[in-house]
């Protein structure tokens, strides 16, 4: 658990290390630091191929702030999907660290996984103000 933890920690510090780097870092078994980032499901950060091709049959969605000037607060919100490490484990914000926002479910198609997480600061500040 140990090791893990420490794996877990020179990720956050260094995602672009791979098995080798981690390897010498941890001075563990390369085998070994591959193993263990894949039970973490970590995987080296680099540039991947082909990654400014579109899928074929791709839906291209429209930039719906496009010409919009955000003039003031509230008037326009983001969301985040965010890596939090936690004591009991790893938490993405979809898994475990739900409470900073909201709970979010798996809503496949449905758009909760984006609706529910917001439903706490939308009582607190109230929808988005339109314009």
């Amino acid at each position: 658990m140990q090791l893990l933890r420490a794996l877990d920690e020179l990720y956050l510090k260094c995602p672009f290390y791979g098995s080798r780097k981690m390897a010498v870092e941890l001075e563990i078994n390369r085998k070994r630091a591959q193993r263990l980032m894949r039970i973490l499901g970590v995987e080296a950060h680099y540039p991947k191929p082909n990654l400014s091709r579109p899928a074929p049959g791709h839906q291209i969605y429209p930039y719906l702030l496009r010409g919009v000037t955000i003039e003031r607060p509230n008037h326009v919100w983001s969301t985040d999907i965010t890596y939090i490490p936690m004591r009991g484990g790893n938490g993405d914000g979809r898994e475990r660290g739900r409470s900073a926002m909201g709970r979010a479910g798996t809503g496949a198609g449905t758009g909760t996984v984006c609706y529910e997480p917001t439903l706490p600061a939308k009582e607190l500040t109230g929808y988005p103000q339109q314009s």
